[in-house]
Parts: structure tokens; sequence; C-alpha cells
């Protein structure tokens, strides 16, 4: 952990506290935990290796679609393009030169049929909950007119929320070799996936009653996710989590857990075993959880702060009201800044006792920590010298102001007499017209 302290108007002072990042065996081939709040990185594995994220790609691809559409009841018919599918082994044998959106027969579906009509929240949940390719497709093909150009749109959005490593080729995540992310980067469009209390309600839900439409009956629908269900992979602290799987990926996850006062984010990715991914993402989630705050003393009562004032006998000596204590995780990097600010009374004297000013502490991201008072430790008195200016000065400003009175008064007596010989010619005149 760093803590960075620049104290503007007084000094500079820097201390540093080196970050002790979790030890944690993790088996996958990348991972990631972050804090959801901060976005502080507390462990990673190759998280900036690029990777294929298969099916984690719906948390970006829901993220996307519901800022694009907030109405979760809008309707949306489902045509047959969203649907299109192709055997794996012949997108292989055409080198991939096709349609990267194209599902395939074997892929986990939301079981759409072209012309069937459900609601934006009903795809929702196909899309997150139960993997569906499907309906990822099919949400993309109403958001944007076209499955291509949903893609387009969603490339930016990532890169926006600064996602630098990512670069999708279809909104499901089937394979396609273009079609990449990273730990961090997934870690990143979770974070922001979570904020949404929707998403996260379709990324916790084990089961969901699928409506029966104009195609179909109803049917209850169970997700695969082991994390979020009771059982051996169950945890206990999980708020949401996106499982995916192909050939070439592997499994994926991504997932959110939450104790107390701390929200964090692990991202996984390329676990060989099934299950792996939910031990490691356990593994990570308990180091964090397990970690004690600490506290450190910035400044305590004994500091001293010295201000030279203009015209003052001696310098102002000041201390803390109350120390300043920053607790922190031990895996969390920080860095703090404290700005000083002077609040010195006029006119003089100050005397011991008097509050002077104030520190501000702030987060590395400018959020405002706390304040703590600034208090006189000495009297201060003007100097003599600037004692004597302040009477010359005194004396000088009432020699002005009666100079000024002595003008304003000699103007009207002027003023006057010149009215009067004014007045004395104007009748003298007129005497002489009537004669």
């Amino acid at each position: 952990m760093k803590i960075r302290l620049l104290i503007f108007c007084a000094c500079f002072f820097v201390s540093t506290i080196y970050a002790k990042h979790l030890r944690v065996n993790v088996k996958s081939e990348t991972a990631i935990l972050i804090d959801a709040d901060t976005g502080k990185v507390l462990f990673e594995k190759n998280a900036d290796k690029k990777m294929f994220p298969a099916s984690t790609t719906k948390v970006a691809t829901a993220l996307f679609a519901i800022n694009k559409l907030q109405n979760l009841n809008s309707w949306i018919k489902v045509s047959k393009e969203p649907l299109k599918k192709m055997p794996k082994r012949v997108k292989v044998a055409k080198k991939y030169k096709i349609q990267p959106y194209y599902l395939e027969p074997d892929g986990t579906t939301f079981q759409l049929v072209t012309g069937e009509i459900l609601t934006f929240r009903d795809l929702l949940f196909g899309t997150l909950m139960i993997s569906g390719n499907d309906a990822a497709n099919a949400i993309a093909m109403h958001i944007s007119g076209s499955i291509e150009k949903f893609v387009d749109e969603l490339n930016i959005f990532v890169k926006d929320l600064g996602c630098k490593n990512t670069h999708f080729s279809n909104p499901h995540g089937l394979h396609f070799p273009e079609h990449h992310t990273t730990a961090y980067d997934m870690a990143i469009l979770m974070r922001e996936a979570i904020k949404n209390p929707i998403l996260l309600e379709m990324m916790s839900a084990t089961k969901y009653q699928r409506p029966s439409t104009n195609k179909k009956e109803s049917m209850e629908l169970r997700a695969k996710n082991k994390f979020i269900k009771h059982g051996k992979f169950f945890y206990p602290y999980v708020i949401g989590a996106k499982i995916g799987y192909t050939e070439n990926a592997k499994h994926t996850f991504v997932a959110a857990a939450k104790n107390k006062d701390r929200t964090l984010i692990a991202s996984i990715f390329y676990s060989n075993d099934m299950n792996q991914k939910y031990r490691d993402a356990a593994a990570l989630f308990d180091a964090a959880f397990l970690e004690k705050k600490e506290t450190r003393k910035l400044f305590d009562q004994k500091s001293l702060f010295e201000k030279e004032i203009k015209g003052a006998k001696n310098s102002l000596l000041a201390k803390l009201k109350d120390s300043v204590l920053i607790s922190y995780y031990p895996s969390e990097e920080e860095e703090y800044t404290a700005k000083l600010h002077w609040k010195i009374k006029k006119p003089f004297p100050i005397s011991i006792g008097d509050k002077v000013g104030f520190i501000e502490i702030f987060s590395e991201g400018g959020e405002f920590i706390n304040k703590y008072s600034l208090i006189a430790m000495s009297d201060v008195e003007l100097s003599t010298w600037k004692k004597i200016k302040d009477v010359y000065k005194s004396i000088k400003n009432r020699q002005i102001y009666l100079l000024n009175v002595i003008l304003i008064i000699a103007f009207f007596v002027i003023f006057e007499i010149f009215y009067k010989n004014l007045k004395k010619k104007r009748i003298k005149s007129s005497a002489l017209d009537k004669d």
C-alpha cells in the first residue's frame, strides 16, 4: 500500500507502505481479484494476457443492452437471423470465414424459435442465467438492427469503460479467433454490471420460469452455476456470477462477493477442470475476506506545522486537534492526498488555542475522507515595525480623510459664492432692461 501526502501551503511530505498482495495458489491460467468499490488489484496472475472469454462475454452484452434499452417490458420478436447455426467442424473447415455470431447445434440455448415473442427481461434472463447464445443474438438484433452493428457498438462501449485489451466478435462468446479479452478487462465489466440491480438479480438467480409465448408453453429453467447454488461449491458471500465454456477457452468465470463493507470481484480464465474455477474463486475471496484492516497514523497531535506571517513578531506554530488515522486492507494499494489550509483570523493577535486552519484527506480517486482542525500553539502578535507602520498608515488615512472633507467644504463655499454672484448679475441685468 502506498500513501502519498501532498500538503499544500506548508510543505511536501510522502509516506510509503508497500502493498502486500494476497498469496493464493491459483491453478487457472489467468486470474485477478479486485475491490469493486476502489478498483484496486488485490491479486493477479497473467491478468493482462489475452484469453478467449466464452460465455462471460454475455456480461458485456447484457450491460450494453440494458444501457441502450431501459424498458424491460419491451416486446422482442425473434427473427431467423439470430438463430442461424453452423457446426464447429464446419466453422473450422471454413477457417472461420463466416458470420462470427452463428450458433452451434450443441451450444447452450434459451430454446428460442423463429417468430417467438418475449420481453426484453425474459431474454436477459435467458442470456445471463441460462447462458442462451440464441437469447444474446436476439437481443443484439433488436437493439441495433443487426448483430454486426451491435458488436461494433459493444466494442466502443467496452473501450469507453477502460477495457484496453478486449475485442468481441459476437454477443455470446462462442469461439472466434479474434474474440478475446483479459481477466482484468472482464473484472472491469463485472464491476460495472453489479452496479445495476437488475443484472445482479439475474446473475444470482438459480431458476427462472420461462413464460408461455405465442410459440411455447411455460417451463421452469435452472442455472448450472454451482457457485450460486447450494451444494459443494456454493459460496455464501456470492452476489452474482457468470460461467462459460468452449473447447478453446476451457472453463471461464467471473463473480462478485460481498462480506460486510467489502465487495470483491474475481475473474478467472482457462480452467482445465470444470470445478477448478470455483475453487480458485473461493480461495481468492477467502484470502481477502480474512484480512483485517490495519491503521496507520499519518500525523499525530505532536506533529508541528509552522507558518511565517507577514508583519508578525514571530512564526505561527500549530498542531492537530486530533491525530490523522487511515484504515486500510494490507493487500490494497492506495494513495492519499492531504491538503493543508491556513485560516488566519484578522486582525491580530492570535492566541494559543485559536483555530488557525485544517487538513483535508482525500483518497487517490479524489474522494473526501475527513477533515482535521489545526490549533495555534503560540501567541502571535504584530512586530514593532508593523505596529509603527499601521499607526502611520492610520494617521495618514486620517489626514487624507480631513483633506477630503476640507476640499468638499471648499467646493460648496466656492459654489455658493459663484451662485450668489450669478444671481446678482441677473437681477441687475433685468433692471437695466426695464429702463
